[in-house]
């Protein structure tokens, strides 16, 4: 009944043909493909299961706690041993996890939302376990108590540089500028954590093509099993993610069955590798409940490229809102900065809405691609 500009509908609109006729054929006003977010957010806000829980899981019956059965534990990353229950839509709609006012609308529940792969795989992720124990690996491979040949500090800086020779090769728009000890394990003492590299979401996930290449010609001479395990894992994880990054939005049959292949080779190389951990006392090759989100965003994948349900733009969105602020909070009390937030960001929206090539000028300007 109403244009885009909520004006009565007239002669010579390119919607008075349609007036009074619903939007969609069945009356539908909006289809929510999925519900996205960081665990946290599906805990603290959605009401959903805490990682800790012991029923940490909203997409099946995993369970967490010491003793539980071996096939139901989330911990338990190899396929074949896992007897996972999977909560289907039509379950979740009959006993919903949560009583959040978003599973109170028609056809709307858990099912809906979706594990987001920036923060399972590339910040803090499984790409942060997988790097990190592979570089601590890679200073310390004595093992613990036994003196290294060369100081570790030496060898990452050596790492580093044919890292950097491997950003330059493949052309890596984004790469890490420095890589210190300090940012996979403590220094002074290496084995009283579990080693995970952290970096940025981007810079992990530019990081892995870049350091495969090394480690193979690292470990080309030893060629002990655990060195083969840490780059078939380390291949399998980077192929995944690049599939993904080629397929569309709805995959097809052959590329669900690699995607599929693919993690499965990449748990259960890191399943080994946790093992041969714990044999050698390493905290190397942490198994964490990102794991067992990511069996679920493997299976998910069949019905959208989990690229779709990924925060990166979220996350972008945060530390330029965090940029404003920083500009607008000297001399301004606390309790005030959201208003001095809210006047920049009129601004600069009027500026993005009104003004043509806004961002391109203000590019170069600055000198910015």
């Amino acid at each position: 009944m109403e244009d885009p500009d909520g004006k009565p509908l007239e002669k010579g609109s390119p919607f008075f043909d349609c007036k009074g006729q619903p939007l969609h054929p069945q009356g539908l006003k909006g289809t929510l493909w999925s519900i996205i977010g960081d665990q946290e957010f599906f805990s603290n806000a959605l009401g959903l299961p805490h990682w800790n829980a012991h029923y940490p899981c909203h997409e099946c019956d995993g369970q967490n706690w010491e003793g539980c059965a071996l096939e139901k534990a989330v911990k338990e990353i190899r396929l074949e041993k896992q007897n996972f229950q999977e909560y289907s839509h039509a379950e979740h709609m009959a006993e919903p996890a949560s009583d959040h006012p978003l599973f109170q609308l028609d056809h709307i529940s858990c099912k809906n939302v979706k594990g987001d792969p920036l923060h399972i795989l590339f910040c803090k992720g499984l790409y942060g376990h997988l790097i990190g124990s592979i570089l601590h690996y890679c200073c310390w491979r004595e093992g613990p108590g036994k003196v290294c040949k060369k100081k570790p500090w030496e060898r990452l800086s050596v790492l580093f540089e044919q890292i950097q020779l491997e950003y330059k090769s493949q052309e890596s728009t984004t790469r890490l500028t420095n890589l210190r000890l300090s940012m996979f394990t403590d220094s002074q003492k290496p084995w009283s954590k579990w080693a995970n590299l952290d970096v940025k979401g981007g810079e992990a996930k530019h990081l892995l093509p870049a350091l495969i290449p090394v480690i193979k010609r690292l470990f080309a001479n030893s060629r002990l099993p655990e060195e083969m395990n840490m780059i078939l894992a380390a291949e399998s994880l980077e192929k995944l993610v690049s599939l993904w990054d080629s397929m569309e939005i709805i995959p097809t049959d052959a590329e669900f069955a690699n995607s599929m292949a693919l993690g499965k080779a990449f748990l259960d190389s890191y399943h080994e590798l946790n093992v041969w951990s714990l044999e050698k006392d390493r905290k190397s090759f942490h198994k964490v409940h990102k794991h067992h989100t990511f069996l679920h965003l493997l299976k998910n994948s069949r019905h959208m490229n989990p690229k779709l349900q990924w925060c990166f733009k979220a996350e972008d969105f945060v530390g330029h809102c965090a940029k404003l602020g920083h500009s607008v909070s000297m001399g301004v009390s606390s309790c005030r900065l959201s208003l001095k937030i809210s006047n920049k960001y009129r601004v600069l929206q009027h500026l993005l809405l009104t003004r043509k090539n806004f961002v391109a000028s203000c590019n170069n300007m600055f000198g910015l691609e």
